[in-house]
């Protein structure tokens, strides 16, 4: 048996094992910005709070940051940055960051608290987590995105309230075409996956200018958002490495980026060789990423980038036939033109000119 001394001395020991200050890391697999509003969410749920404390510094106290997170297309909610008062010790303290894990950038919880408070931190980490599950507010969503280096992107959302899939028109072989290796895959993504059939897949749209593939883009991420893909749109292909880290935290994704040839035109360069190696790297061979590039100058590409795994298929977007121009005119008449209005002559006519 054990004496009342012997006793006291442990009960002593674990006390002050308890008091013990240590450092605490958790990595929330999500976009910075998004990790730090459901870490909001969660201090609110747990503790009623999510006040922060001023760092002390040099120069007297450093207020932390708040930060306007675009929630939607009109929306915005500000967010605080930087270093939080633990809510049930203020000695302890926790600290939002980014964080690279397994090579992308993610939501980030650091800090040091003591070692009583470790199982609350990791409830309030698992709960960010759930919220994030829950009410992700980049999940299923169009985006646009700017990586450019020395700037911290800010997704902000597109507003597609008047986008209309059913407005693009093109030649009855194209569509096919475009339904066959696009919005099929979009609107049956279970199905494919059931059947085993990859959701990765890169698709080039070839054409001309003023021929619709810009206006592609609005019918893609309609689609794909109304069926439970993100939308990634950035405007430069150079930043598909950083857009395909992104596009793997809110898969199935499509990536949509225009002018590819920009970037791989010519000899191989440093830059060329990180857009191939992402397109077809290992870590994204079994992610569902589709990759939707577009070019005015498929003559001037490299072979390298055209080849099966990077890109699956080639799509030549042409100018749109007589039968084409006619479904553009009654289109475009917005009810003006009766249904059976016989538009022969000015499809013939028309045949070629591009839409724009």
């Amino acid at each position: 048996a054990i004496t009342l001394p012997a006793a006291i001395t442990i009960l002593q020991k674990k006390v002050e094992e308890e008091e013990q200050v240590v450092m605490v890391s958790e990595n929330i697999v999500a976009f910075p910005w998004e990790g730090a509003l459901a870490f909001k969410k969660a201090l609110d749920e747990m503790f009623g709070s999510s006040a922060m404390v001023a760092e002390r510094g040099m120069f007297g106290p450093t207020p932390p940051q708040m930060i306007a997170v675009q929630t939607g297309p009109d929306s915005k909610e500000l967010v605080p940055w930087g270093k939080f008062p633990f809510p049930l010790d203020p000695s302890s303290y926790l600290n939002t960051a980014w964080s690279n894990h397994e090579g992308r950038i993610v939501f980030a919880i650091r800090g040091e608290v003591k070692r009583k408070w470790l199982a609350t931190v990791e409830r309030l980490a698992d709960l960010t987590r759930e919220m994030i599950r829950r009410e992700s507010i980049y999940r299923a969503k169009a985006l646009r995105i700017n990586f450019e280096d020395g700037q911290t992107p800010q997704p902000t959302f597109m507003d597609l309230r008047e986008a209309k899939a059913d407005e693009m028109v093109y030649t009855r072989e194209l569509t096919a075409l475009m339904d066959s290796n696009i919005f099929t895959p979009l609107r049956h993504a279970a199905e494919c996956r059931k059947a085993g059939i990859p959701l990765k897949r890169g698709v080039l749209l070839a054409g001309p200018y003023g021929t619709g593939k810009s206006l592609l883009a609005r019918a893609v991420a309609k689609v794909g958002t109304e069926n439970g893909w993100t939308f990634i749109y950035i405007k430069d292909a150079s930043q598909l490495p950083s857009a395909i880290q992104f596009a793997q935290l809110y898969q199935p994704a499509v990536i949509f980026a225009e002018d590819v040839d920009r970037h791989v035109t010519g000899e191989r360069t440093e830059g060329m060789d990180q857009i191939l190696n992402t397109l077809d790297g290992i870590d994204t061979k079994t992610a569902e990423l589709m990759v939707v590039l577009t070019t005015n100058h498929l003559d001037q590409i490299n072979r390298a980038m055209l080849r099966p795994g990077r890109l699956d298929v080639i799509l030549n977007i042409t100018a749109p036939d007589a039968e084409a121009v006619q479904r553009l005119i009654q289109m475009y008449s917005r009810g003006k033109l009766a249904a059976d209005a016989d538009l022969t002559e000015a499809g013939e006519l028309l045949a070629g000119y591009t839409p724009a």
